[in-house]
C-alpha cells in the first residue's frame, strides 16, 4: 500500500473529506493512519483560521499544542481572516515552511488592524525565512502607506505582493513622508495592486528608491476615477523594457484609460503577457497596432457583455494580428466580465480566418 503515489493519496482525502458519512470518515482515518508521513502534509500544508469562528480556531490550536508531531511544520500556505491575538500568530511563527500568507480584512480597519498588520508581518516574515507570497485582501479601511512599507521591509524573502481593496472607496493613504528602505526585498519581482485610491502615493516611494524595484510582472487595478498617473507612468518609462507580463484593469476616466494604456504599451517594449479590460472592443485594432513588444506570446482581454461585444471589429483585429508585429503570439483570449466565459463563436473564428488558422484564438 505504501507504493500508492502521493497523488493517489491526496485523491482519497479530498473525496471523502467533503462526505459526512461515517463510513467514509473512518475510510479517511484509515488513509491517513497507513500513509500517515504523507497525508499529514496533505492534510496541513493548506490553513485558513477565521477570528469569526472561534470555536474551530481554537480547536485547531488545542489539536497543534496537543499533537505528538509537529503539525504547523507541515503548513506552506496560510489564510488569516481578521486580527489574530498574540498568543496565536506567536504559534503560528512556527510554519517553517511556509511560503505563502494570505490576510484577508474585510470589513477592518483603523489602528487597531494597522498596528496590528505592522507588528506582526514582519514577525512572520523573520520567523519564516521562505515566505514569498504575501496578499493584503480585501481591505475594508484606509491603510497609512507605512504599514504596508513595514510589512514589506520586514519580509526579506518576499517574491510576489499583492494588495487589494474590497469596495470602490478604500486605498491607500500617505499621512506623513515615508522615506525609502534598505530593506526592500531583492527578489520581489511581482506586485498585484488593485486599490480605489493610492496606487500613486505607492509608486512614488517605490520611485523614491535610489534604484527603484523592477517587477517583471505588474497588475493594476481598481476603481481609480479621477486618481494621478503620473507616478505610474514615471515607472513605466523607467523600468518598462523589463517588465513582462503585465494586467491593466485601472478604471479611470475613459480618454485618461485610452491614453495610460497607450503610454504604458509604448514602454513595455519586452511585453510577453498582456492582460486588458476594455468596455467597448471598437478600439482594439487601434490598441493592437499601438503595442511596442514583438515577444508577445499571449494576450487575454476581458470585455463588457454588449456594449463590449456588439462594436467589435473582429476583420481588423484579423489584420492587425497577421502583422509581424504579432508573430510570437500563441494565444489571444476574449472573457465575457459578467459571466467570466469564452466569446469567441463559430462567427467570431470565421470573421477572423489569419487567427483562426493559426490556432491561437480562445
Amino acid at each position: 500500500m505504501e507504493e500508492f503515489p502521493q497523488e493517489l493519496v491526496d485523491q482519497v482525502i479530498d473525496d471523502v473529506a467533503a462526505s459526512k458519512s461515517i463510513a467514509d470518515l473512518k475510510t479517511c482515518g484509515s488513509v491517513c493512519r497507513r500513509w500517515l508521513h504523507r497525508s499529514r502534509s496533505h492534510l496541513f500544508c493548506h490553513i485558513t483560521l477565521r477570528c469569526t469562528r472561534p470555536i474551530a480556531l481554537r480547536r485547531f490550536m488545542n489539536l497543534v499544542d496537543g499533537s505528538s508531531v509537529p503539525i504547523l511544520s507541515f503548513v506552506q500556505s496560510l489564510d488569516i481572516f481578521g486580527i489574530l491575538g498574540d498568543q496565536h500568530v506567536t504559534l503560528l511563527l512556527n510554519c517553517a515552511a511556509l511560503t505563502k500568507l494570505c490576510i484577508y480584512m474585510s470589513g477592518s480597519g483603523g489602528s487597531i488592524f494597522w498596528n496590528w498588520l505592522q507588528a506582526n508581518i514582519p514577525r512572520f516574515g523573520a520567523s519564516c525565512s521562505s515566505l514569498a507570497h504575501l496578499e493584503l485582501v480585501g481591505l475594508g479601511g484606509d491603510l497609512p502607506l507605512r504599514a504596508i512599507v513595514t510589512a514589506i521591509s520586514g519580509s526579506p524573502s518576499l517574491t510576489h505582493l499583492r494588495i487589494s481593496s474590497e469596495d470602490s472607496i478604500h486605498g491607500v493613504l500617505g499621512d506623513d513622508t515615508v522615506l525609502a528602505t534598505e530593506a526592500f526585498p531583492r527578489h520581489l519581482h511581482s506586485l498585484d495592486i488593485s486599490l480605489s485610491r493610492g496606487t500613486d502615493l505607492f509608486f512614488e516611494w517605490i520611485l523614491s528608491h535610489q534604484k527603484p524595484p523592477v517587477f517583471t510582472s505588474l497588475k493594476l487595478g481598481g476603481w481609480a476615477n479621477g486618481a494621478r498617473t503620473g507616478p505610474i507612468d514615471a515607472y513605466f518609462q523607467l523600468v518598462g523594457p523589463q517588465i513582462e507580463s503585465l494586467s491593466l484593469k485601472y478604471w479611470i476616466v475613459d480618454e485618461d484609460l485610452d491614453a495610460f494604456e497607450q503610454r504604458a504599451m509604448a514602454h513595455t517594449t519586452n511585453l510577453v503577457h498582456l492582460a486588458i479590460f476594455r468596455q467597448y472592443s471598437a478600439s482594439l485594432p487601434a490598441k493592437f497596432a499601438s503595442l511596442s513588444s514583438a515577444r508577445l506570446a499571449t494576450i487575454s482581454i476581458e470585455v463588457r457583455p454588449y456594449q463590449g461585444l456588439v462594436r467589435a471589429d473582429w476583420p481588423a483585429m484579423d489584420e492587425t494580428l497577421a502583422t509581424a508585429q504579432f508573430a510570437a503570439l500563441r494565444r489571444i483570449s476574449f472573457t465575457n466580465h459578467s459571466t467570466q466565459g469564452a466569446v469567441i463563436t463559430a462567427r467570431v473564428r470565421a470573421l477572423m480566418p489569419r487567427a483562426n488558422a493559426r490556432a491561437i484564438l480562445d
